[in-house]
């Protein structure tokens, strides 16, 4: 039992962190390019003054490692030998019930590579989706960080887009909450920050939810 907290724990945090470098280190290397907008190509909206641009990423952590406790949890019962398999299929069948990602992401690579995939592949699906795109025929299955950087321009310049004649606050709050069926006051907050903040705060508010779904089906 020993081993297995150990070996469960030291899962949690991978996957915390796994989510903030794709939230950081990835979505803003996706959107730098083609998130501006205006006559002098300025920004949709500039941050307000005192917005946090990480103040989301603390719920996402506990909502993720929330998640991969329960399977965890359910898990225990499979043994030290099936015990990543029951994990692995968790996981799978929880972040991608229709099973397009488990067909490109190996599940006999080692877990944390499993967990980066699945997790990069799901969140640009949902993205993709939500920008009223087919992720079956428009994404890049597989290359999930270029999947991630290719989705992250398009929202944004959908942002950009939809609000280039309103550059209010609420323009781009209801474009968020829209698009990623957020909270109205989370995507308020996401659209105080500047865009490569606004696009790294709407994919991250689209992780939060895939993790609450996903927590139905395995809690």
């Amino acid at each position: 039992m020993r081993w297995l907290r150990r070996d469960v724990h030291g899962r949690c945090e991978f996957l915390a962190l796994g989510a903030l470098i794709l939230s950081f280190a990835i979505v803003g290397a996706g959107c730098e390019s083609g998130g501006t907008a205006g006559t002098a190509g300025r920004p949709v909206a500039s941050a307000s003054a005192g917005a946090d641009p990480q103040w989301w990423i603390e719920e996402l952590r506990s909502l993720q490692k929330q998640y991969l406790e329960t399977i965890s949890l359910s898990c225990r019962s499979a043994g030290p030998f099936g015990y990543d398999q029951c994990m692995k299929g968790k996981i799978l069948e929880s972040l991608s019930p229709d099973g397009e990602a488990g067909g490109h992401c190996p599940q006999d690579d080692i877990m944390s590579l499993f967990v980066e995939c699945i997790d990069r592949l799901t969140t640009a699906e949902r993205a993709y989706i939500a920008l009223g795109r087919d992720p079956a025929q428009d994404m890049n299955w597989a290359d999930p960080l270029q999947s991630i950087e290719d989705v992250s321009r398009l929202i944004g310049l959908r942002l950009a887009s939809e609000c280039l004649e309103s550059r209010q606050r609420d323009c781009l709050a209801r474009e968020i909450a829209y698009m990623f069926a957020a909270d109205p006051v989370e995507a308020d907050r996401c659209a105080a920050l500047d865009i490569i903040g606004q696009v790294r705060c709407a994919i991250g508010l689209s992780m939060m939810e895939k993790i609450r779904s996903a927590m139905l089906y395995v809690g």
